[in-house]
């Protein structure tokens, strides 16, 4: 029969009642736990029995072994709440589970024991908080605490006194702080750039005004990050939405090491200036989106639209919006371009119902045009004249409307859109101001001074009238970048357009205006009205330098100098075709002719107290003026030129075909231009009429007649063609030598010297008549200047 209690079928030896010590330490030890009997006390422990000094001193072994257990139980407590100085941090005992789970590992490997301890199957990480344990440490760490602590149990000495090895984290501690983030932002990578804007490091916008550069421009990543960074910090889920609606640029391909986002390198710049120049202070939402302006890409433009559109949060929609404004004005490009059109056409098209917020329509329209204004270049005024154009009438109380009628070069483009669809008043004023733009462009293409009374207040001014050139660089006070609302000239700031040249301003308002499309706007209106109703049509018409336009100059005059009552040309000099405006040079070969066709359908001249007399006097004395101007500006043209010449010799003068000068002669200025065979690129695509133009200033000792008569033969001229009044004029207009197809304007101006006679047709200086003797009579050599102005276009008959 089965032995239930496992006695080996014996029976169990009767016990007396002991005390209440020895019962204690019956359950606390296990038999197996005492060390080996003696030999003397083997038998009495065979059969069962105490020996007689244990069963003598019971209840002293009982005392004793109690009190060594309450010893080791002491020892381990304080180990436990660190009362022998230990730098590891106490653990109450209550957290501490003991497990039977075997030791593996010893408590000095890797001084981590629990580590060691820890079970195959491990839960996450809990959160850093108080008393809790820190990220990354097992849920069980504290049963690898007790496993350490029945390690050292087994081992008092070593409980009693740790060693250097005892690991300083067993026991789970709160999170310790993160290490400062490094100021030199170009070591910054992935997470450090969040963890700067959500601490909002000092050296953040700095950072980003650096990604701004020129460096980082067309980097999507770049683009990408800087988006992510100007969102909300605390945006929540509407941040996560924006998240999704956020332009991803493709990612280039990994390299051998992985792609690490958002990477910079190198060293930033000495003095990172604030974004576009601004003075001041400057947000980091500004910074942001002026870096985005800077950057170019795809994702950076599609971030500045959703910006203007409401449907990207930041954190200050109104710096946003202004920062995006002004990020689409400094960088133009035709999707910029049109954009710039609806903010201030149709804003309502751009911020859309819903997503308004701060910025209504009127409110969003005046903020783009006040910061759009100033830095317009001409194709975006063109583009808004169009735009305009299309929307009805021209209204000049309209603030867009004023602006683009304002008299300044940028606007040249969109003036001939509005001059299509203005009335007759508004035409008037339109045409002045064309007028005056191509007026600036000869000037600039002859390199002749500017138009009298330009000066600062712009063409039609009144400033001086010297005859100075303006050197080369800009037009009078208008510059690419400002308006004549602003002086102030833009573009040296960053993003901002740059200055343009007088070159490059001129070659616009040339490839605006000197073509044939531009004078059939006109064309059908030429000579269907007096002079005095049409003298500003003529003198914009007489500034186009295309043949086609040369002629037809000629028969709109025509039509009111050969009528019966010819028309006087003082609507012409009050215009400013004298010394006001810088025409084509082929109008004082266009008048000449017109009064060399005159006189030939009328041989007979006219009184000169006749009614026509007085017309024809007028407009020879037009043709006198013009010379004397254009002589005038060549000359200033010729000095300014040869002191801007490198070198110490003068040029070689070039003299038109079939002219020399005296041996006793000096040339002391010289000008020549040929178009188009030397224009410059530009002009030669405008297929410009052909134009020669010779000047020469000429100093020469010698007889007045003597000088005369060489330079009447010279010329062609006959005596009719040789005035005097105060100083000899020699005027002649005909065919150029050896080519019939071209027409030649040759003006000789003579000064006489004080006390020299006038050098009348037909008188005879030095030999007087037979058998009279004439004292007074006999010429003197005197010093004299000679300028000589020669014109030379293709025949206007044959246009």
């Amino acid at each position: 029969m089965a032995d239930p209690k496992g006695t080996g079928g014996k029976k169990p030896l009767p016990r007396k009642p002991q005390p209440k010590a020895s019962s204690l330490l019956d359950e606390a030890f296990d038999a197996g736990m005492l060390p080996a009997a003696p030999a003397a006390l083997g038998a009495a422990a065979a059969k069962g029995k105490s020996p007689s000094c244990v069963r003598k001193n019971r209840l002293w072994v009982a005392g004793l072994s109690v009190g060594g257990l309450l010893l080791a139980l002491l020892l381990v407590l304080g180990w436990q709440l660190n009362w022998f100085g230990s730098d590891t941090p106490a653990k109450p005992l209550a957290a501490a589970k003991i497990e039977n789970t075997p030791v593996k590992t010893s408590v000095a490997e890797n001084g981590s024991a629990a580590k060691a301890a820890s079970p195959a199957k491990s839960d996450a990480a809990t959160p850093a908080v108080a008393g809790a344990a820190d990220p990354g440490t097992p849920k069980n760490a504290n049963s690898a605490s007790a496993g350490a602590f029945a390690r050292i149990a087994a081992k008092p000495s070593q409980s009693l006194q740790p060693t250097a090895a005892t690991p300083k984290k067993d026991v789970p501690t709160a999170a310790a702080p993160s290490k400062p983030l490094t100021d030199d932002f170009t070591k910054w990578q992935g997470e450090n750039w969040t963890r700067a804007r959500r601490e909002n490091h000092p050296k953040l916008r700095d950072a980003v005004v650096y990604l701004g550069g020129k460096k980082f421009s067309g980097n999507p990543r770049v683009a990408v990050g800087l988006s992510n960074l100007l969102k909300p910090v605390d945006s929540g889920k509407s941040q996560e939405k924006s998240a999704e609606k956020t332009p991803t640029a493709p990612n280039p391909p990994p390299s051998a090491g992985g792609l690490k986002p958002f990477v910079i390198g190198g060293t930033p710049s000495a003095g990172v200036a604030a974004p576009g120049g601004a003075a001041g202070p400057v947000t980091l939402v500004d910074a942001i989106i002026t870096a985005l302006g800077n950057n170019g890409t795809k994702a950076a433009q599609d971030t500045i639209r959703e910006v203007l559109a409401g449907t990207f949060p930041t954190d200050d929609d109104r710096v946003a919006v202004e920062a995006a404004i002004r990020a689409v004005v400094a960088h133009p490009s035709p999707g910029n371009d049109a954009l710039l059109v609806q903010l201030i056409l149709t804003p309502e098209n751009v911020r859309a119902a819903g997503h308004q917020g701060a910025w209504p329509p009127k409110e969003l329209q005046a903020k783009a045009f006040e910061m759009a204004k100033p830095s317009l270049s001409s194709k975006q005024r063109t583009a808004i004249a169009g735009a305009v154009v299309k929307g009805g009438a021209v209204d000049p109380e309209q603030p867009v409307h004023k602006f683009l009628l304002d008299e300044s070069p940028l606007n040249c483009g969109a003036q001939i859109l509005l001059y299509q669809n203005a009335k007759q008043e508004m035409k008037a004023k339109l045409e002045r101001q064309l007028l005056n733009y191509s007026s600036l462009a000869m000037a600039r293409y002859l390199g002749v001074a500017d138009p009298e009374g330009s000066g600062a207040a712009g063409p039609g001014g009144n400033a001086s009238s010297a005859m100075t050139v303006r050197p080369s660089g800009e037009f009078p006070t208008l510059r690419i970048g400002e308006s004549p609302e602003q002086k102030k000239p833009l573009g040296d700031a960053a993003g901002q357009p740059p200055k343009a040249s007088d070159k490059e301003l001129a070659a616009e308002l040339a490839s605006q205006l000197w073509t044939k499309e531009f004078l059939r706007l006109f064309e059908s209106e030429l000579g269907r009205s007096s002079l005095d109703a049409q003298a500003q049509l003529l003198l914009l018409a007489s500034t186009i330098p295309q043949a086609s336009t040369r002629t037809q100059v000629l028969n709109a005059l025509s039509k009111r100098v050969n009528a019966k009552s010819s028309e006087e040309p003082t609507p012409l000099e009050t215009a400013g075709l004298v010394d006001k405006v810088v025409t084509d040079p082929a109008i004082v070969l266009t008048i000449k002719t017109l009064r060399k066709d005159a006189a030939a359908k009328n041989p007979r001249p006219a009184s000169d107290k006749s009614k026509k007399g007085e017309v024809d006097k007028k407009w020879q004395e037009l043709s006198r003026k013009m010379a004397e101007a254009w002589c005038k500006r060549l000359s200033a043209a010729a000095k300014a030129k040869e002191a801007n010449r490198s070198g110490g010799d003068a040029a070689t003068p070039v003299l038109p075909s079939g002219w020399r000068i005296g041996p006793n002669a000096t040339v002391k200025a010289a000008y020549h231009l040929a178009w188009p065979d030397e224009a410059p690129p530009e002009l030669a695509k405008l297929n410009l009429g052909h134009l020669e133009l010779y000047y020469l200033r000429i100093e020469e000792r010698g007889k007045l007649k003597r000088i005369t008569e060489r330079y009447q033969v010279q010329a062609g001229a006959k005596p009719p063609d040789v005035h005097v009044d105060g100083s000899t004029w020699i005027d002649r207009v005909g065919a150029a030598p050896g080519d019939k197809d071209r027409r030649r304007s040759i003006d000789v101006l003579i000064a006489n010297p004080q006390g020299t006679p006038a050098a009348q047709p037909g008188m005879s200086f030095g030999k007087p008549e037979r058998g009279k003797v004439e004292r007074g009579k006999v010429e003197a050599d005197a010093d004299l200047t000679i300028e000589v102005l020669v014109i030379e276009v293709k025949d206007l008959a044959g246009d």
